[in-house]
């Protein structure tokens, strides 16, 4: 299975994005590129690489669909899966549409800080068809 080294994050709460930074790297052994807004990853898009996106739904300007969808234009993020943070649970892709855009799960707010990275682990294991996902019990990917 290919690991999971690199998430690029899109979250316009910096009190959320420092949590998800310290959870991730700390705890997780990620490495990460964080951004405050879509339009902000969007112009440094060509000089990014990620495993896995991971976006805020609710964001001013860009959402986090359509920051995918933005991403999607530049060759190495067309296939990146991507996990979606969000507090509610409307205006989500079904799961059918939810796959053809590459998006693997949601992640609902609040979360623990603590699950995080065992969560992500196991999004990305159920994705890459690993029967090791461990962890905490991931929602799927409509409600």
């Amino acid at each position: 299975m290919t690991p999971l080294n690199r998430i690029l994050h899109v979250e316009d709460d910096p009190d959320i994005s420092d949590v998800v930074r310290m959870s991730l790297t700390m705890l997780g052994g990620f490495e990460m590129d964080q951004y405050a807004s879509g339009s902000d990853v969007v112009q440094d898009a060509p000089d990014l690489s990620a495993d896995l996106l991971l976006l805020d739904m609710m964001m001013p300007g860009l959402d986090g669909l359509e920051t995918l969808e933005s991403l999607r234009e530049f060759p190495q993020f067309a296939d990146t899966p991507a996990l979606l943070f969000t507090a509610k649970t409307i205006d989500m892709p079904d799961d059918d549409a939810a796959r053809e855009m590459g998006i693997i799960g949601t992640i609902r707010k609040p979360f623990g800080a603590t699950d995080l990275p065992d969560q992500i682990r196991q999004f990305w294991a159920g994705f890459k068809g690993s029967d090791d996902s461990g962890g905490v019990q991931a929602e799927p990917v409509s409600a």
